[in-house]
């Protein structure tokens, strides 16, 4: 208690850990609010993280059913949310509390967070700018709600869910990633179309045949996203490009101004003549996992069909960089 008087007094954000310990010290409800009141005072985000599912139980049933309950808790405008992360081993989960006005971040999974709506505020998430989703979608009446993200990240789901919009403002959306490669494109067309306000774009791609995209090309959404995307920055990740599958992104997405991809190596050249002479409204390209000899190709290919006239080249860890 005197490590808390003397040092914590202006401390703002409190996160404790606890590895393979019941617990049963931290589940005090009167305890943490007789040392948050005498002796941090300043505390505004209040996080408790257990990796242990039996304490873990044992602390959802003290924090929902009695003293994390009081006036002093409601007061703060602090409640107790359960999140369980299933990539992590069985039985690991993490717990805490929060004032709901502070966070900007948010890992939201289908399962947990539905089954612990009811003891949210409806206002709660208003802080959070950039949400997580996780887990498979479950059928849903009512939910949590997110009125101002403007970032998503979409993990290993099951699909890409048809009810977003029920739980965040889709138009309001400048920044998506896509970190799986489970979904069929149909599905990533339809969300980029109603996402109208899409600014940036990273995407798991996997490969699609010659033939397919043929067929994409040829369909109605399609037509809308090329047509109505406003997609500049475009990043596809954890696979290697061809020529022709570069084109047929910088055909769809025609407003880019930075394109971060990898090539197929023995391409290099074709690709990037390609995007120097074709692509004249980028300003940034990054080009992933190359030997450093390409730094130098690049330079004399510039240099040699006369590409640009202004630029800059930097290699870092394996990836060349190229402003111009």
């Amino acid at each position: 208690m005197a490590l808390f008087k003397n040092f914590f007094k202006y401390i703002e954000i409190l996160t404790i850990s606890i590895y393979n310990d019941n617990g049963s010290n931290f589940f005090d409800g009167e305890q943490w609010e007789e040392l948050i009141s005498t002796s941090i005072p300043k505390l505004r985000i209040f996080d408790f993280q257990h990796h242990y599912s039996g304490a873990m139980d044992h602390f959802l049933y003290a924090c929902h059913s009695g003293d994390f309950r009081s006036e002093f808790w409601t007061n703060k405008q602090c409640f107790f949310h359960n999140q369980c992360n299933n990539a992590l081993k069985s039985g690991d989960a993490l717990f805490f509390t929060i004032n709901p006005y502070r966070r900007k971040t948010h890992e939201f999974y289908w399962e947990h967070d539905l089954m612990t709506r009811s003891y949210i505020q409806e206002d709660s998430f208003r802080s959070v700018k950039q949400i997580s989703i996780h887990g498979t979608e479950t059928y849903i009446d009512r939910c949590v709600y997110f009125p101002n993200v403007n970032e998503l990240t979409i993990h290993d789901c099951g699909s890409i869910s048809t009810s977003l919009n029920k739980i965040l403002p889709l138009h309001q959306l400048n920044k998506i990633i896509i970190n799986s490669n489970k979904f069929r494109f149909k599905d990533i067309l339809n969300l980029i179309n109603v996402t109208s306000n899409l600014k940036t774009f990273k995407w798991y791609y996997h490969s699609i045949d010659e033939d397919q995209l043929k067929l994409i090309e040829q369909s109605d959404i399609y037509q809308c996203v090329l047509n109505n995307n406003k997609i500049e920055n475009f990043e596809i990740i954890h696979y290697c490009c061809s020529l022709k599958e570069i084109l047929f992104f910088s055909q769809l997405f025609s407003k880019l101004k930075t394109f971060q991809i990898e090539i197929i190596n023995k391409e290099f050249i074709l690709i990037m003549r390609y995007l120097l002479l074709k692509m004249s409204h980028l300003v940034f390209l990054c080009i992933k996992d190359l030997p450093k000899t390409y730094s130098n190709k690049l330079n004399i290919l510039i240099k040699s069909d006369n590409l640009l006239e202004h630029y800059f080249i930097k290699f870092i860890n394996r990836d060349l960089y190229l402003w111009y």
